[in-house]
C-alpha cells in the first residue's frame, strides 16, 4: 500500500463516550486509542447496546466525548468549523430526521451545499458528483421520485447517495444494510469496498453482519466490556477475540469458516 494510503485520517487519544446528565456521567465506552488511515474499510461490531452508535456520533462530532481527544486529518474535531468539517466527513445515521416531501434528487443534491455558494447553485461539476452517486447506488431511476414513496431499503441507499455526493475523505455509516435485501446488501458491501480502495477514502459502518465484515473489511473495531479492540480480521481470529463476542452458550465462531455456529 502506497504512502499515500497510509496517511492517518482519524485518530483518538483516551476517548470515553456515553451520556451525561444533570448529576452523573454515564460511560458506555472508555480509553478509546486508535488510529484509522486512509483507503480502508473498516467494521464497526458489538452486541446490541455496546455503544456502536453512540461512538459513532462521537467520532463525527453530533455528541460531545466524555473525555478524551479526537483528530481529524491532524486537527482536532472541536475546533474544525462546520463547513470544512462537511467537507471532510459524511455522516448516514439510522433514523436520520429528513423532509419526506423532498424528490431523491433534491436530497442526493443536498449533499453537494458544503461546496455551492451562498445560492446554492449546482455547478456541472456538483451535477455530476450528484449523478455518478446515484448510479454507484442504483437509485439513478428513483430519482423523481418523492421520499415518502421509498421503501426504506430504497431511502437508506438514496441517504447513502447523498453521503457519496458530499465527496469527503471520511464517510461515517450506521448499519447501513439493516433495511436492505441479499442483493443491496453485497451490492452495497462491493461499493463500500470500491469506495475505500479505489477512491481511497476511509469508510466506518457499524454492522450486524460480522460475517460480511469479517471477509471484506481491512480493519475491526470490536467493543466489549466497555472497551474497544482494533486490529486486521485476520489477528482477531488469530488470538480468538471473536470467541468471547456473544456471551452466550448458544454461539461459537468457527475461526476456519469465519462464521458463527449456533450450537
Amino acid at each position: 500500500m502506497s504512502s499515500q494510503k497510509q496517511h492517518n485520517i482519524l485518530s483518538t487519544e483516551n476517548l470515553s463516550v456515553g451520556y451525561r446528565s444533570k448529576k452523573t456521567v454515564h460511560p458506555i465506552v472508555i480509553d478509546i486509542s486508535i488510529t484509522l488511515k486512509k483507503g480502508q474499510l473498516i467494521g464497526l461490531i458489538g452486541i446490541n447496546g455496546s455503544g456502536k452508535s453512540t461512538l459513532l456520533r462521537t467520532l463525527s462530532g453530533l455528541q460531545l466525548p466524555l473525555s478524551g481527544k479526537i483528530m481529524l486529518d491532524n486537527q482536532e474535531l472541536s475546533i474544525i468549523a462546520s463547513q470544512e468539517l462537511a467537507q471532510k466527513m459524511s455522516v448516514v445515521l439510522t433514523k436520520q430526521q429528513i423532509s419526506k416531501n423532498l424528490s431523491v434528487i433534491e436530497l442526493v443534491s443536498l449533499g453537494r451545499q458544503p461546496y455551492t455558494n451562498w445560492l446554492g447553485t449546482l455547478s456541472k461539476v456538483d451535477h455530476d458528483t450528484i449523478n455518478n452517486a446515484l448510479e454507484l447506488t442504483e437509485t439513478t431511476s428513483l430519482k423523481n421520485k418523492k421520499c415518502y414513496e421509498l421503501s426504506d431499503g430504497q431511502l437508506q441507499r438514496v441517504l447513502i447517495a447523498r453521503a457519496l455526493a458530499q465527496d469527503t475523505e471520511l464517510i461515517l455509516l450506521d448499519e447501513p444494510m439493516s433495511h436492505l435485501d441479499l442483493h443491496h446488501k453485497a451490492a452495497l458491501l462491493k461499493l463500500l469496498t470500491t469506495i475505500a480502495h479505489d477512491q481511497n477514502k476511509t469508510v466506518i459502518y457499524a454492522t450486524h453482519d460480522i460475517e460480511y465484515a469479517l471477509n471484506l473489511c481491512d480493519q475491526l473495531i470490536i467493543i466489549q466490556n466497555e472497551k474497544v479492540i482494533y486490529n486486521t480480521p485476520e489477528h482477531l481470529i488469530k488470538t480468538n477475540i471473536l470467541t468471547s463476542l456473544f456471551p452466550s452458550k448458544h454461539i461459537t465462531f468457527d475461526a476456519v469458516n469465519k462464521r458463527f455456529i449456533l450450537n
